[in-house]
């Protein structure tokens, strides 16, 4: 606030005690009387305390906040009446505990701010301000104008941690509370400095205390201060209850996990992030096996600790960005933003590894999972059905064990669960030319898997890759030419697919000579939107358009 001194006795000898002047233009525009500046300053820091407190009383969250907000006020309005009767008191006793007051209530207002975070602040740091400045009056008692400089001071890094300790953890206070707040202080602060200033290069027969135009502008301040600090505080608390009400709409209170409002809002943006980004999505349904037997002879309480024991499990496995929900009693989702094929499919094993070991001996309980990564034509339905179709072939195949969206094979003498990719025969499209070009990259992309299971170097992996865009380059020619002799809008869109994936193939290629990305991008990219997308699902849509071709002319084209 103002630190308030025996100067002022001083200073009436050139201005009436109780008239501030303000100079306007060169001339003086009128006076206000000193008292009649303090009293709308009392009677808000009081009303202040006495509204906050009553909602103290009334808050079962920030109850302990209001009451320190609402002492802040008080302390604060009864230094000013100190101040405002200082030609009826004692002069040091009412300096003197004006100004402790002062100090006493920006603590206060620290307390309050650490109390709404819910942290803890050393008694220490929190009222040595108070002793400093109650000593520094005693030391330097003919010395007013030290006095009033280091009360002043004081002040100021008060306000600035103050300031510190809100916005150290903005991003976990909601709103905008905090802003008002720092709106509030921050013009009082560089007043304070203002007024800090001009007591230092000021004679001791005219320090700026009462009657100047700085410290007009610091009673303005406070008054802006009282008023935005105390809407700020209560709008945080409002805030932070929308948000807190907000979360629990979003959360399994019994697991804590994410419920799927939040999963399909997130999946729809991850979706879009996809076609506009190409950025990979992938999806997981976990469902905990023999649950219902655990409850039928365990108990409910039993089962809800196995839930719980999951969900803990698998948050301790993913990274921050991942979201893992409740959708439903046993049966969970895991939403892996920019992750593609590998990362879904080692992430989910080691779900499931790490979920049995976790569990109390006896319990009849293991995990299976099914995923799918998302592909740009994918809808919400399309996408989560095929991770329900590998969940159920992961039911029916025993259980405890983690499936892919399509019928690849893992490798037994490996645990990582990156498949390999053995063609059949029901993927032949009827077209013997497609059909060879399928296998070939069917056979290079198993290449590439392998080579990442095995950890091979850069060096190789990059000379599978080039053979493999050079043959998809191919392919997409002889499609091209087989697709030129139709006009239907099919063909078309399919011409238009061929562009799209090779200005993504170019793009990833170039990233990963440049090593900006790892193989799980192009992993994904090469497994699930060439294989799976494009060469299983696209080009079967239009096998129609390329049967019975003529091999020469393919074969030649190319």
């Amino acid at each position: 606030m103002f630190p308030c001194s025996r100067s002022l006795q001083r200073h009436d000898r050139f201005h009436p005690p109780h008239q501030t002047s303000v100079f306007l233009s060169g001339s003086y525009a009128m006076l206000i009387d000193a008292r009649t500046l303090f009293a709308p300053l009392i009677a808000e820091q009081l009303t202040v305390c006495v509204a906050t407190s009553l909602m103290a009383r009334r808050s079962e969250v920030h109850k302990g906040g209001l009451y320190c907000l609402g002492a802040s006020m008080g302390i604060s309005g009864l230094a000013f009446i100190l101040f405002a009767l200082r030609d009826f008191i004692h002069p040091l006793l009412g300096v003197w505990l004006a100004n402790i007051g002062l100090t006493a209530s920006a603590s206060l207002g620290v307390l309050a701010i650490t109390t709404f975070q819910r942290r803890r602040i050393s008694a220490a740091i929190l009222w040595s301000p108070v002793a400093i400045v109650a000593v520094v009056f005693l030391v330097y008692l003919h010395e007013v104008a030290q006095s009033v400089l280091i009360s002043t001071l004081v002040l100021i890094i008060q306000y600035l941690y103050g300031i510190f300790l809100l916005f150290r953890t903005r991003r976990q206070t909601p709103g905008f509370g905090q802003y008002l707040i720092l709106c509030g202080c921050l013009p009082h602060v560089v007043m304070l400095a203002l007024h800090a200033a001009a007591i230092s290069i000021a004679h001791e027969g005219s320090l700026p205390i009462g009657s100047s135009h700085i410290a007009q502008g610091v009673y303005l301040s406070i008054f802006a201060m009282v008023n935005l600090f105390s809407i700020g505080y209560v709008l945080m608390i409002r805030e932070s209850h929308d948000e807190r009400y907000r979360q629990l709409a979003l959360h399994d209170r019994l697991t804590e996990c994410w419920n799927r409002v939040y999963l399909e809002r997130v999946a729809t943006q991850e979706m879009e992030r996809l076609k506009r980004y190409g950025t990979p999505v992938a999806l997981a349904i976990l469902d905990i096996d023999h649950f219902k037997q655990v409850n039928d002879s365990y108990g409910h309480a039993t089962g809800d600790k196995v839930l719980r024991c999951f969900a803990a499990t698998a948050r301790a496995c993913i990274r921050s960005t991942d979201v893992l929900a409740r959708w439903g009693g046993e049966e969970f989702i895991l939403l892996l933003p920019a992750s593609g094929y590998a990362a879904v499919a080692s992430l989910t094993e080691r779900i499931r590894t790490e979920f049995a070991a976790s569990l109390p001996e006896g319990l009849p309980v293991t995990l299976s999972a099914g995923y799918a990564s998302c592909q740009t034509t994918d809808t919400w339905e399309d996408w989560f059905g095929r991770a329900d179709t590998a969940l159920y072939r992961a039911k029916t195949g025993g259980r405890n064990r983690v499936e892919p969206e399509m019928p690849l094979q893992p490798p037994a003498h490996h645990t990582a669960l990156l498949f390999h990719m053995p063609w059949r025969s029901d993927y032949h499209l009827g077209n013997a030319v497609i059909d060879a070009e399928h296998l070939a990259l069917f056979d290079l992309a198993d290449r590439l898997l392998a080579g990442a299971r095995e950890r091979a170097s850069h060096h190789t992996m990059n000379e599978i890759l080039s053979v493999f865009m050079a043959q998809l380059q191919a392919h997409f020619a002889t499609e091209d030419i087989l697709l030129a002799a139709h006009t239907d809008p099919e063909a078309q869109a399919h011409l238009s697919l061929h562009k799209a994936l090779r200005e993504k193939a170019e793009h990833l290629l170039g990233h990963w000579h440049r090593k900006q990305i790892e193989i799980d991008a192009l992993l994904h990219f090469i497994v699930l939107e060439i294989t799976v997308q494009h060469m299983l699902l696209a080009d079967n849509a239009i096998a129609h358009l390329i049967a019975d071709p003529t091999p020469q002319t393919s074969l030649g084209a190319m």
